[in-house]
């Protein structure tokens, strides 16, 4: 079951990539907890519309980690930063003021310059101990994920298991969608959802042949491979869907392309660094092609969601269109499930030595006004859906993905749409509000507690079938009351 529902067909607002864009949820669109639906039309995120880092991808991930997924497949919110495992990259901030080095071009500058220099020079000496400590950092960093990995396909006896997680390379600076298909605990596949494009491994005639020729531009449209074609590429326009689609033959299958120009470094990681058992590689030619952009990080999370709920893609919008309605999707996403209205990025000094730019107008600029036009959209749902979703959050339910944080405001909302003729009233004017709220979380959403009047409402139409023994053992133990 999707999780989004008829968020496509809005209204898409952008400039030119890298600046702020707006998306506004069409009429119909919602959000869906297991058949419970909040309403999300027209709701207007501004989204940011540059490159994200570490510290928002790890966000997004564990949101959509919180997904419910099918049989045999892993939902996990692991993200592998290849810097973090290599033991090449460099220190990191903290490394970098013990050790005397403003940034990264400075520590790549000392890796020059010790080469010229004596083995007991003081800048050598330097060097080999910031190498020792990005190798140690490195096989921590291994060791972690390797457990992480084997808590999953250990966990019982079934297969195959299949992983979702994202890669992130930054050699190549690309974010990608991968799922590890265990047939048993010693042999994986490794599946890659290609968003890259071809056009880059292309000759330059080629481009400008079918530009003349066919009077499409294979840098702007559509494009896609297939294992059935393995040496043809697509390119198709939505414009002129059947004049318009041309194909291209290969000397050698597409997905070898890939693999020799963009993961071969990604295989050897995870092979290599992670002693992965790998025995075969699968590349699969994501609907999301980011062309020249780097909308890497909203299609990989698209991906991985498309990978988690069996979702077919929608193929109608146009790569600016899909990119900026994804991430706008994913704010919500992240508001819903991991219950911050702030989405976390590197701050402004880490962000500028990376070469990333975050203005403080340009990161989601209007992202607290969209979380609480969210909280207002739940105080549109029946009571009946409040107390469903609160059940769910109180026994974990998994197929209600809600984040625990909206307890709270669930409950103030269920608290003023209660009619009391429909409840049975205990009066308890010597119970603390303490105790009572304690007991009120012991048992929602069957009994809540109206603070104000001292009192606790039971709806009369379990009342009589309620397992009363927690509620009559407190009361007597705290107030001397019973409930027959």
């Amino acid at each position: 079951m999707s999780f989004f529902n008829n968020t496509h067909g809005g209204v898409y607002e952008y400039r030119e990539y890298g600046k702020v864009g707006f998306y506004t949820f069409p009429a119909g669109a919602s959000a869906n907890f297991d058949g419970i639906k909040l309403d999300i039309s027209g709701i207007k995120v501004a989204c940011y519309a540059g490159k994200f880092d570490r510290k928002s991808i790890v966000y997004f991930a564990k949101a959509v980690s919180r997904l419910p997924s099918a049989a045999g497949v892993i939902n996990s919110e692991l993200f592998i930063n290849d810097s973090a495992i290599s033991g090449d990259g460099w220190p990191g901030r903290v490394a970098a003021e013990r050790y005397g080095i403003p940034d990264q071009d400075a520590f790549f500058s000392l890796q020059e310059r010790v080469r010229s220099l004596p083995d007991d020079h003081p800048d050598v000496l330097k060097h080999l101990r910031i190498v020792l400590s990005l190798r140690q950092w490195a096989k921590d960093e291994q060791k972690k994920i390797r457990d992480k990995l084997n808590f999953f396909v250990k966990q019982n006896a079934v297969f195959p298991k299949k992983i979702s997680l994202l890669y992130d390379d930054r050699e190549m600076r690309h974010t990608t969608h991968i799922v590890l298909t265990y047939q048993s605990e010693g042999e994986c596949t490794l599946q890659i959802d290609n968003t890259l494009s071809t056009v880059p491994m292309l000759e330059r005639t080629l481009i400008d042949g079918a530009k003349r020729d066919h009077q499409i531009d294979i840098e702007e449209v559509h494009e896609s491979f297939s294992p059935m074609k393995p040496n043809f590429i697509k390119f198709h326009s939505k414009e002129r869907p059947i004049v318009g689609d041309i194909e291209l033959e290969m000397s050698r299958p597409i997905a070898e392309f890939f693999l020799r120009n963009a993961y071969n470094r990604m295989i050897f990681m995870l092979s290599e660094k992670l002693d992965l058992p790998i025995r075969r590689v699968a590349i699969r030619s994501s609907p999301y092609n980011q062309k020249n952009t780097n909308e890497c990080v909203p299609f990989s999370i698209q991906n991985k969601i498309d990978f988690i709920e069996q979702s077919e893609p929608i193929t109608s919008e146009s790569l600016m269109e899909r990119a900026i309605r994804f991430r706008a999707e994913q704010a919500i996403i992240s508001y819903l499930l991991n219950g911050g209205s702030i989405i976390p990025h590197f701050d402004e000094m880490t962000s500028t030595k990376l070469g990333f730019s975050y203005p403080e107008d340009e990161w989601y600029p209007n992202y607290a006004k969209v979380c609480e036009e969210l909280n207002q959209r739940f105080g549109h749902l029946s009571q009946e859906a409040l107390e469903n979703l609160m059940l769910s959050l109180e026994i974990d339910d998994k197929s209600v993905p809600l984040s625990p944080l909206f307890k709270k405001l669930l409950l103030e909302i269920l608290k003023a749409k209660i009619d009391p003729s429909a409840y049975e009233i205990i009066s308890t004017p010597s119970l603390s509000d303490d105790r009572a709220l304690e007991l009120e979380r012991a048992l929602l959403p069957s009994v809540v507690y109206n603070s104000t009047a001292h009192v606790f409402f039971i709806k009369k139409a379990t009342y009589g079938q309620m397992d009363k023994t927690k509620l009559s053992e407190y009361l007597e133990l705290t107030t001397g009351m019973t409930v027959s």
